[in-house]
Protein backbone atom coordinates (compact mmCIF):
# COMPACT_ATOMS: atom_id res chain seq x y z
CA UNK A 1 0.00 0.00 0.00
CA UNK A 2 1.40 3.22 -0.99
CA UNK A 3 1.28 6.08 1.67
CA UNK A 4 -1.15 8.79 1.06
CA UNK A 5 -0.09 12.34 2.35
CA UNK A 6 -3.91 13.70 1.90
CA UNK A 7 -6.38 12.50 4.47
CA UNK A 8 -9.70 13.24 4.39
CA UNK A 9 -10.75 13.07 0.60
CA UNK A 10 -12.73 10.34 1.06
CA UNK A 11 -14.14 8.03 -2.11
CA UNK A 12 -16.99 9.03 -3.99
CA UNK A 13 -19.42 7.31 -6.39
CA UNK A 14 -21.30 9.27 -8.94
CA UNK A 15 -24.54 7.86 -10.65
CA UNK A 16 -24.10 8.79 -14.40
CA UNK A 17 -27.50 9.43 -14.68
CA UNK A 18 -27.11 12.07 -12.36
CA UNK A 19 -24.36 13.81 -14.33
CA UNK A 20 -21.97 14.62 -11.45
CA UNK A 21 -20.91 17.85 -10.12
CA UNK A 22 -18.05 20.59 -11.68
CA UNK A 23 -15.15 20.63 -10.57
CA UNK A 24 -13.23 23.76 -11.88
CA UNK A 25 -10.01 22.80 -10.03
CA UNK A 26 -9.68 19.45 -11.58
CA UNK A 27 -7.65 18.63 -14.85
CA UNK A 28 -7.77 17.21 -18.01
CA UNK A 29 -7.91 12.80 -17.41
CA UNK A 30 -4.82 11.47 -18.56
CA UNK A 31 -5.52 9.70 -22.45
CA UNK A 32 -4.53 6.11 -21.06
CA UNK A 33 -5.34 2.90 -22.87
CA UNK A 34 -8.20 0.76 -20.33
CA UNK A 35 -7.18 -3.01 -20.70
CA UNK A 36 -10.36 -5.17 -21.06
CA UNK A 37 -11.78 -6.40 -17.42
CA UNK A 38 -11.07 -10.00 -16.49
CA UNK A 39 -13.35 -12.97 -16.48
CA UNK A 40 -16.34 -11.61 -14.19
CA UNK A 41 -16.48 -15.47 -12.81
CA UNK A 42 -13.16 -15.27 -11.34
CA UNK A 43 -11.94 -15.18 -8.02
CA UNK A 44 -10.71 -11.92 -7.26
CA UNK A 45 -7.27 -12.15 -5.21
CA UNK A 46 -7.23 -9.68 -2.30
CA UNK A 47 -4.06 -8.05 -3.50
CA UNK A 48 -5.57 -7.14 -6.58
CA UNK A 49 -7.51 -4.59 -4.73
CA UNK A 50 -4.23 -2.90 -3.18
CA UNK A 51 -4.34 -0.24 -5.98
CA UNK A 52 -7.09 1.17 -4.46
CA UNK A 53 -5.94 1.65 -1.02
CA UNK A 54 -5.13 4.54 1.05
CA UNK A 55 -3.99 5.26 4.37
CA UNK A 56 -6.13 7.54 6.30
CA UNK A 57 -8.19 8.02 9.36
CA UNK A 58 -11.58 6.69 8.89
CA UNK A 59 -14.35 9.01 7.69
CA UNK A 60 -16.94 7.38 9.64
CA UNK A 61 -16.73 4.11 11.96
CA UNK A 62 -19.27 1.27 12.99
CA UNK A 63 -18.80 -1.14 14.90
CA UNK A 64 -20.99 -3.87 13.01
CA UNK A 65 -22.27 -3.82 9.65
CA UNK A 66 -25.75 -3.34 10.20
CA UNK A 67 -25.23 0.05 11.87
CA UNK A 68 -23.12 0.47 8.87
CA UNK A 69 -26.18 -0.13 6.98
CA UNK A 70 -28.86 2.01 8.90
CA UNK A 71 -26.94 4.97 8.94
CA UNK A 72 -25.67 5.05 5.10
CA UNK A 73 -28.10 6.83 2.18
CA UNK A 74 -27.72 3.78 0.02
CA UNK A 75 -26.77 0.26 -0.12
CA UNK A 76 -26.28 -1.42 -3.35
CA UNK A 77 -24.82 -5.00 -4.50
CA UNK A 78 -23.20 -4.91 -7.96
CA UNK A 79 -20.38 -5.83 -10.03
CA UNK A 80 -17.23 -4.03 -11.12
CA UNK A 81 -16.98 -4.08 -15.07
CA UNK A 82 -13.97 -1.76 -15.61
CA UNK A 83 -11.58 1.15 -14.31
CA UNK A 84 -10.74 4.33 -16.09
CA UNK A 85 -8.19 7.29 -15.24
CA UNK A 86 -10.42 10.08 -13.67
CA UNK A 87 -10.21 13.82 -12.79
CA UNK A 88 -6.98 15.28 -11.58
CA UNK A 89 -6.80 17.17 -8.75
CA UNK A 90 -4.27 19.40 -7.03
CA UNK A 91 -2.71 17.47 -3.93
CA UNK A 92 -1.64 19.71 -0.67
CA UNK A 93 1.70 20.73 -2.07
CA UNK A 94 2.24 22.17 -5.26
CA UNK A 95 4.24 19.48 -7.15
CA UNK A 96 1.57 16.85 -5.91
CA UNK A 97 -0.48 15.89 -9.04
CA UNK A 98 -3.21 13.68 -7.92
CA UNK A 99 -6.18 11.72 -9.80
CA UNK A 100 -9.01 9.87 -9.40
CA UNK A 101 -9.60 6.30 -10.58
CA UNK A 102 -12.96 5.87 -11.53
CA UNK A 103 -14.60 2.10 -11.22
CA UNK A 104 -17.89 1.47 -13.20
CA UNK A 105 -20.20 -1.05 -11.06
CA UNK A 106 -23.66 -2.82 -12.69
CA UNK A 107 -25.81 -2.12 -10.21
CA UNK A 108 -27.92 -5.44 -9.17
CA UNK A 109 -30.08 -4.52 -6.05
CA UNK A 110 -30.53 -1.28 -4.43
CA UNK A 111 -30.71 -2.40 -0.24
CA UNK A 112 -31.37 0.70 0.75
CA UNK A 113 -31.88 4.06 -1.23
CA UNK A 114 -34.63 3.91 -3.04
CA UNK A 115 -33.37 6.59 -5.56
CA UNK A 116 -31.16 5.02 -6.96
CA UNK A 117 -32.77 2.55 -9.67
CA UNK A 118 -30.60 -0.47 -10.65
CA UNK A 119 -28.55 1.44 -13.16
CA UNK A 120 -24.49 2.16 -13.67
CA UNK A 121 -22.66 3.94 -11.65
CA UNK A 122 -19.14 4.88 -11.15
CA UNK A 123 -17.27 5.03 -7.47
CA UNK A 124 -13.95 7.45 -7.76
CA UNK A 125 -11.18 6.52 -5.82
CA UNK A 126 -8.41 8.63 -4.77
CA UNK A 127 -5.33 7.52 -6.58
CA UNK A 128 -2.06 7.12 -4.55
CA UNK A 129 0.13 7.13 -7.90
CA UNK A 130 2.46 9.43 -8.16
CA UNK A 131 2.22 9.90 -11.93
CA UNK A 132 0.63 9.25 -14.92
CA UNK A 133 3.26 6.20 -16.33
CA UNK A 134 2.14 4.86 -12.39
CA UNK A 135 -1.23 5.66 -13.27
CA UNK A 136 -1.71 3.52 -16.43
CA UNK A 137 -0.29 0.56 -14.46
CA UNK A 138 -2.49 0.83 -12.16
CA UNK A 139 -5.13 0.79 -14.06
CA UNK A 140 -3.98 -1.90 -16.11
CA UNK A 141 -3.69 -4.19 -12.74
CA UNK A 142 -6.64 -3.60 -11.80
CA UNK A 143 -8.72 -3.97 -14.98
CA UNK A 144 -6.75 -7.52 -15.48
CA UNK A 145 -7.69 -8.34 -11.64
CA UNK A 146 -10.61 -7.19 -10.49
CA UNK A 147 -14.03 -7.89 -12.82
CA UNK A 148 -17.10 -10.19 -11.54
CA UNK A 149 -18.53 -11.13 -8.34
CA UNK A 150 -20.92 -9.75 -6.46
CA UNK A 151 -19.27 -6.78 -4.58
CA UNK A 152 -21.99 -4.64 -1.73
CA UNK A 153 -21.58 -0.64 -1.87
CA UNK A 154 -22.38 1.11 1.24
CA UNK A 155 -22.88 4.58 0.06
CA UNK A 156 -22.95 8.22 1.78
CA UNK A 157 -24.36 11.33 -0.20
CA UNK A 158 -21.48 13.72 -0.21
CA UNK A 159 -24.26 16.63 -0.08
CA UNK A 160 -23.50 20.34 -0.13
CA UNK A 161 -21.83 21.83 -3.58
CA UNK A 162 -21.02 17.49 -4.19
CA UNK A 163 -24.80 16.57 -4.03
CA UNK A 164 -25.29 13.68 -6.72
CA UNK A 165 -22.06 12.52 -5.47
CA UNK A 166 -21.81 9.41 -2.89
CA UNK A 167 -18.79 8.08 -1.47
CA UNK A 168 -18.30 4.70 0.54
CA UNK A 169 -19.43 5.11 4.33
CA UNK A 170 -15.81 4.10 4.73
CA UNK A 171 -12.81 1.81 3.63
CA UNK A 172 -15.12 -1.49 5.16
CA UNK A 173 -17.84 0.04 2.93
CA UNK A 174 -16.83 -2.22 0.29
CA UNK A 175 -17.58 -5.97 1.22
CA UNK A 176 -16.85 -8.86 -1.56
CA UNK A 177 -15.25 -12.34 -1.85
CA UNK A 178 -11.54 -12.57 -2.25
CA UNK A 179 -9.39 -15.60 -2.52
CA UNK A 180 -8.50 -15.46 0.79
CA UNK A 181 -12.25 -14.78 2.63
CA UNK A 182 -15.69 -15.77 1.45
CA UNK A 183 -16.86 -12.13 3.44
CA UNK A 184 -13.71 -10.02 3.14
CA UNK A 185 -13.20 -5.93 3.01
CA UNK A 186 -10.50 -5.80 0.88
CA UNK A 187 -9.59 -1.79 1.49
CA UNK A 188 -9.76 -2.02 5.11
CA UNK A 189 -7.09 -3.47 7.65
CA UNK A 190 -8.20 -6.98 8.24
CA UNK A 191 -5.55 -8.22 10.82
CA UNK A 192 -4.47 -11.94 11.17
CA UNK A 193 -6.71 -14.86 12.80
CA UNK A 194 -5.00 -14.62 15.83
CA UNK A 195 -5.34 -10.85 16.29
CA UNK A 196 -8.86 -10.42 15.87
CA UNK A 197 -9.71 -10.88 19.49
CA UNK A 198 -11.95 -7.84 20.64
CA UNK A 199 -11.76 -6.49 16.96
CA UNK A 200 -15.47 -4.65 15.64
CA UNK A 201 -17.26 -7.37 13.63
CA UNK A 202 -16.01 -5.03 10.52
CA UNK A 203 -12.53 -5.23 10.99
CA UNK A 204 -12.91 -9.32 11.01
CA UNK A 205 -16.08 -10.44 8.74
CA UNK A 206 -15.13 -14.07 8.65
CA UNK A 207 -16.33 -14.29 12.39
CA UNK A 208 -20.05 -14.31 11.47
CA UNK A 209 -20.68 -15.01 7.57
CA UNK A 210 -19.45 -18.41 5.99
CA UNK A 211 -20.29 -16.56 2.51
CA UNK A 212 -20.91 -13.64 0.54
CA UNK A 213 -24.68 -14.34 0.32
CA UNK A 214 -25.58 -15.14 3.84
CA UNK A 215 -23.74 -11.22 4.11
CA UNK A 216 -26.23 -10.08 1.95
CA UNK A 217 -29.69 -11.85 2.98
CA UNK A 218 -28.50 -10.09 6.80
CA UNK A 219 -27.98 -6.58 5.36
CA UNK A 220 -31.94 -7.05 3.57
CA UNK A 221 -33.51 -8.16 7.08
Amino acid sequence: MRKLAVLGIGLALLVTSCGGASDDNASEQPDLAMPQPADRAAIVARDAWSDLRIEGDEVEGYATFVDMRDAADAVVVGAFTSFSPGRGFQGDAAEDQMWYINGTVEVSEVIRGSWIAPTTIEVEFVSSAPDEATLEADLAALNAGIGGGDTILFLRDKGGDEAGLLRLVNSYGLVTTTSEMPVDVPLGEVPVAEEANGLTEVQDPRSQWATLDEFITDMRS
